[in-house]
């Protein structure tokens, strides 16, 4: 549920430490909340889109980064 999470003060940090580089069990729950934000269009995540989009499309390219098929798509799609 993102309304119980104060994204404005969350969203800096976790988005800092992407793309996910080690744990990539970690994976399929970040980028499948990063979509959920997207599709959703939260007024929180577009400050950081300029950062952010770079960074997913770093993620999409290597072998090592697990999505969601849903998340795949959405991100391919963008």
């Amino acid at each position: 549920n993102a309304d119980a999470i104060p994204l404005a003060d969350v969203l800096p940090a976790w988005i800092e430490a992407l793309p996910i580089r080690s744990d990539h069990m970690e994976d399929l729950p970040v980028y499948d909340a990063i979509c959920y934000l997207l599709k959703n269009k939260r007024a929180e995540i577009e400050p950081f889109l300029p950062i952010l989009t770079p960074v997913l499309k770093q993620a999409m390219e290597s072998a090592d980064t697990l999505f969601s098929d849903e998340s795949r798509q959405y991100l391919a799609s963008l």
